[in-house]
């Protein structure tokens, strides 16, 4: 995958690749009224949060509920509450699921 930057973001670099700039760049993209554009093949999903963006990128690197809820000084409670909203709004029902939809 190739890589277009790193920063340091609370003292832990990151990483991103192109195709996750993309996705994500194409999931916040909204018309108008801030109604979601439609592009002709992919399937409209509601806008993550910020929060939300950022517990599926730990998601994605492979923490554990526990682990996200200490790296972001949030509860677990919380932590999973924010996982059932991002279930809800990719139309998935795992953490496995969300993010494969994350990384296509």
């Amino acid at each position: 995958m190739a890589t277009c930057s790193t920063h340091r973001r609370g003292g832990v670099a990151q990483r991103h690749s192109l195709n996750q700039a993309g996705r994500r760049a194409h999931d916040r993209r909204s018309g108008p009224q801030g109604d979601p554009v439609v592009s002709p093949g992919y399937p409209t999903f509601e806008r993550l949060t910020q929060r939300e963006d950022e517990i599926l990128q730990l998601l994605a690197k492979g923490f554990l509920s526990r682990e996200i809820a200490l790296q972001l000084s949030i509860s677990l409670e919380t932590v999973n509450s924010h996982l059932k909203h991002i279930y809800n709004k990719l139309h998935v029902r795992s953490r496995t699921e969300a993010v494969i939809k994350y990384l296509h």
